[in-house]
């Protein structure tokens, strides 16, 4: 069972789609009291993702407070019946944190009573040792599938341009996703209108599209990029079908982000064949490569924008996006995922310490 059930991309579906070849039944959870009305055996699995939204209903500090005490005690309600508990790492912390203390004592304790601990990015121990501390013995890597055989990929480049309005000539920058503050699009308008005023005579155009996340800052956002035609800010949730018409239609993508932890638009740019412009930081650097020439140093001023320079003349070397996807094809992905999981299930129980003491930056 797998809960909370967001529609934010099909990530949950590609990540269980070998359920069946596993032997194993997927069933989403809507609302999580339901398990306690449920009297299977002890091969039961409750796999916790975004646990930001455990926190939803609270309309205070306090209340927030009382919600993981209470969770807590959920939690060994399920442990007492055999109920084994899976939660995968999404993000360190939320990116827009409602009650702050909160989250942290609910990841705090989830990282200590959960029997496996999934990671996509190799690096994300070390990144949250300042808050939690994810247990050697219960943490297991495996990768963010590709979309690959998800998103329809049947436009070319022309006829996706002709539906976008684009010129054949014009070289074009897409950012695609939620549009929110860590994703660094302020930056990316600054860094796009200097490039632009480098070369006049080189048209180039920027398309920042994706669902409003945070109103204030969209409006900002458009502001910002109001005097420069060539900046498209598309703010919108964008449709399945819609999709491969932006990353056929562009050049490359570019991911300015602040901070990150895993990026699905890393893979969902590889799935397309497009090269990618992205801060080396947490998942950007395991899938593109340590070496991938287009990742920048975030914390240079000029990072960005020379790393858009040097993309408009980047050339992708033979075989580079197929071993991305072939490491992270779904299927062999999920097949992965469930490995793991039967692997926890067929074990001795692991010894288990004290609730971890985090601290926050």
């Amino acid at each position: 069972m797998y809960y909370p059930v967001l529609k934010l991309n099909p990530f949950l579906e590609l990540l269980y789609g070998g359920a069946g070849a596993a032997g194993v039944v997927v069933i989403p959870l809507s609302d999580i009291r339901v398990v306690d009305e449920i009297a299977w055996g002890d091969r039961t699995v409750i796999h916790l993702h975004w646990l930001h939204t455990l926190l939803s209903p609270a309309k205070s500090q306090g209340e927030a407070h009382v919600i993981v005490e209470e969770f807590a005690q959920t939690i060994s309600g399920w442990k007492a019946r055999g109920i084994k508990i899976v939660w995968t790492v999404h993000n360190v912390l939320p990116h827009r944190p409602r009650f702050p203390d909160a989250e942290l004592a609910l990841h705090q304790l989830v990282s200590v009573e959960a029997d496996l601990v999934h990671v996509m990015n190799r690096q994300t121990p070390r990144l949250a040792e300042s808050s939690y501390r994810l247990p050697d013995g219960r943490t297991v890597h495996v990768p963010h599938p590709s979309y690959a055989g998800w998103y329809g990929n049947a436009l070319g480049r022309a006829q996706a341009r002709q539906l976008l309005g684009i010129r054949d000539d014009e070289w074009v920058f897409l950012c695609f996703g939620s549009l929110q503050r860590y994703k660094g699009l302020m930056e990316l308008v600054e860094a796009f209108e200097s490039l632009r005023k480098e070369n006049p005579a080189r048209r180039v155009r920027l398309l920042i599209a994706g669902i409003v996340a945070d109103t204030e800052y969209v409006k900002q956002l458009k502001q910002r990029a109001a005097a420069c035609s060539e900046i498209s800010i598309i703010a919108r949730s964008i449709p399945e079908g819609h999709i491969q018409v932006y990353f056929n239609g562009a050049d490359v993508i570019v991911a300015p982000y602040t901070r990150t932890l895993n990026s699905g638009v890393a893979l969902l740019a590889a799935t397309f064949r497009r090269p990618m412009v992205a801060p080396a930081m947490g998942a950007m650097t395991e899938v593109l490569g340590a070496e991938h020439p287009l990742l920048y140093d975030a914390a240079r001023e000029a990072g960005l924008l020379d790393a858009m320079r040097q993309s408009v003349d980047h050339t992708v070397q033979p075989g580079y996006f197929d071993e991305i996807l072939e490491r992270h094809e779904p299927n062999r992905i999920s097949a992965l995922f469930f490995a793991e999981v039967k692997k926890m299930l067929d074990g001795k129980p692991r010894p288990r310490k004290g609730r971890a003491q985090g601290r926050r930056k």
